[in-house]
């Protein structure tokens, strides 16, 4: 490796270091979960990429762009995570599909009356919505909709509307055990997938039970008993920094309950050795590694 100008025996010692040397890193590159609406499916979790012993140059600035989550009670997609400088070619996560079934890093859930789904280009699909389910609550019958999860970047597929239950988020992914990492935070994995919604415009049947976000940071979506406002449940956002796809509420209740925002994403960058070779984000070191932390857009610079 003489060529590029280090001895291997000195990696990461700046004496050993010229000009132009690259570092191999991982990387994550975590995108913004979509948020749930009115109805809907849960919000999609941010796409997830990985990279494995990537080559960033000293002297190079590299920007580093994290990806917002989508609004709240809008079919609105999570943003785009990147990395990009002018020797790489510009690596991209893709948003959260949004809670009308929508296509992204994640896919979306199926909305409430239909059985489509998103899917997940970097990591699960959204549920289905299960359109209706009928029975017999005294005095009468009643009708029961339920929407899909959104997809989680295990990859984890959002579950289906079933019943009176509307699908659970997919399942994220602890990423190079961050969760023993002393002091990043969120501590553990990132990247669940938001729940989807229940609702009945049935004044006597029973509830329709709300369901769960994805592990790692996806959103509950709310539930619902039927056209009053009692008795019923918000939904939750997606933990911030997370990627999570946030839950959608009720629709039958939309007028005194929200629907939950996605998580905004992240981008991580880690290397061998516990002397600092970069500037830019957050630094933490742990087990033998270093790593940098962007919850917010800026830009990464090898030493």
């Amino acid at each position: 490796m003489s060529g590029f100008g280090y001895n291997v025996n000195g990696f990461g010692s700046f004496p050993s270091r010229d000009p132009g040397i690259l570092i191999a890193t991982n990387i994550l590159i975590l995108a913004g979960g979509a948020g749930g609406n009115a109805g809907g499916g849960g919000g999609g979790a941010g796409g997830q990429l990985e990279l494995t012993n990537f080559t960033l140059f000293s002297g190079t600035g590299y920007t580093v762009t994290v990806g917002a989550g989508g609004a709240a009670d809008t079919n609105n997609d999570g943003s785009n995570s990147s990395l990009s400088g002018s020797d790489i070619s510009t690596q991209t996560a893709n948003g959260g599909g949004d809670s009308n079934a929508g296509n992204g890093g994640c896919g979306g859930g199926g909305i409430w009356a239909g059985s489509a789904y998103g899917t997940g280009s970097q990591g699960g699909n959204g549920g289905a919505g299960n359109g209706s389910f009928s029975g017999y609550y005294y005095p009468s019958n009643y009708t029961v909709y339920s929407a899909g999860g959104g997809g989680g970047t295990a990859p984890d597929n959002g579950d289906a509307g079933s019943g009176r239950h509307a699908g659970d988020g997919g399942d994220g992914k602890n990423w190079l055990s961050l969760g023993t990492v002393s002091g990043i935070q969120p501590s553990g994995g990132r990247g669940g997938g938001g729940g989807g919604s229940s609702q009945t415009f049935d004044s006597n049947a029973p509830r329709g039970y709300k369901s769960a976000g994805g592990s790692y940071g996806g959103g509950a979506g709310g539930s619902a008993t039927n056209n009053s406002t009692s008795g019923g449940s918000n939904a939750v956002s997606g933990s911030a920094y997370t990627g999570g796809g946030g839950g959608s509420k009720s629709l039958c209740q939309s007028g005194s309950f929200t629907s939950g925002a996605g998580g905004s994403g992240c981008v991580i960058i880690s290397y061998a050795g516990t002397t600092t070779l970069a500037s830019g984000g957050s630094v933490y070191t742990n087990g033998g590694n270093t790593y940098h932390v962007f919850n917010s857009s800026s830009t990464f610079t090898p030493y």
